[in-house]
């Protein structure tokens, strides 16, 4: 277990949400094309562990057992009286579903189990119990202006005990050292600043989409800023070009792109595979956001139909996953491109 809860504290891109299938033996569910359906239902217990939002995390070095993650909301669901749960009762695909949500010791809501549901498959159990919690959860929140925030969704097979989790990877701590830039008082540009600004708005939030939306808003800044530059100079030689950039494909190439981008660190396989999605891998920078571009239009606009109709739910984790598949590789090219030393390049091409 203890092997097993660094596994789960160490794997994936800190700030984002990994789906881990841990049996037999661990493997990163990036597709949920990936989790077959059985040709037989099954029976899946599912726990979703909140987390209170405004408290500190323990930090990566601190190893814990999976079910030893979070610690609670803002919900006081006993109000004063003993006992441990309240149940709620509600319907999702045909199936009466009871939710059995368990308060900590103080009394507040920390976690919702489901026990019995039948699926046909760890892909139909993890969505329909994910709108089953996520429902309930978001007219809880409204009801009484409370942030309720899932960490982590445990799903255990009855039959087979194959398990799978999904939880918010945290981050590690970081030593400071002082920059020869640093030390001698190196200011950035106003425009450098504003985006190194919405990357930290980012990775202080706790939502998959507005943290999207940071990350793809400094992308799309670039991207708008570097193609008036080029057209602006004459001198082909002159231009800068970096949205023709692939996305590397081997796990060596993606190990030295990510090596010069963030801190020094390791990278291990399951973690390469969370971040380079592979219909994005070889692609370049330019195709990329293409892509991207529609899922924040997705994001922002809630519809992509002439008629308005709303097409992407929150409470629908098809819709949440199709974010967090794309967060890692969204918040890497932003890097990339703040990393690069782009003001020099700007003021050289001005």
């Amino acid at each position: 277990m203890e092997n097993e809860a660094a596994l789960l504290n160490t794997t994936g891109l800190p700030g984002t949400l990994q789906i881990l299938l841990l049996d037999p033996t661990p493997t990163i569910i990036s597709d949920l094309n990936g989790l077959n359906a059985d040709s037989e239902s099954k029976h899946y217990h599912a726990v979703y562990k909140l987390h209170r939002p405004g408290e500190e995390l323990q930090p990566a070095s601190v190893q814990r057992l999976p079910d030893s993650v979070g610690n609670g909301s803002h919900l006081d669901i006993l109000n004063g009286t003993e006992g441990r749960f309240v149940i709620f009762q509600t319907v999702e695909a045909d199936q009466h579903i009871l939710l059995e949500c368990g308060a900590n010791k103080e009394g507040f809501l920390e976690d919702i189990k489901i026990s019995g549901f039948a699926a046909s498959g760890f892909h139909e159990a993890l969505v329909r119990t994910y709108r089953a919690v996520s429902v309930r959860l978001s007219i809880l929140a409204f009801d009484y202006d409370i942030p309720l925030r899932i960490h982590q969704i445990d799903l255990t097979e009855a039959e087979s005990g194959r398990r799978l989790t999904a939880r918010t990877i945290p981050y590690k701590d970081a030593s400071f050292t002082f920059t020869e830039k640093e030390s001698k008082g190196y200011l950035r540009s106003e425009r450098y600043l504003f985006y190194t600004s919405l990357y930290r708005e980012a990775m202080t939030s706790g939502s998959a989409n507005y943290q999207f939306l940071c990350y793809f808003r400094i992308i799309e800044g670039l991207h708008y800023l570097f193609a008036a530059i080029n057209k602006a100079i004459e001198q082909d030689e002159r231009k800068y070009h970096p949205f023709g950039t692939r996305i590397p494909s081997t796990p060596d190439s993606q190990k030295q792109w990510l090596g010069e981008i963030f801190p020094a660190q390791s990278w291990d396989g399951l973690t390469l595979k969370a971040i380079f999605v592979n219909e994005l891998v070889g692609e370049t920078l330019n195709e990329v956001f293409g892509a991207l571009h529609q899922i924040r239009n997705r994001i922002a606009h809630g519809y992509l139909s002439k008629s308005k109709e709303l097409t992407f739910k929150i409470d629908e984790f098809q819709h949440a996953h199709a974010v967090n598949r794309y967060l890692p590789i969204t918040k890497c090219i932003a890097r990339f491109l703040l990393i690069n030393d782009w003001d020099n390049r700007i003021h050289r091409a001005l």
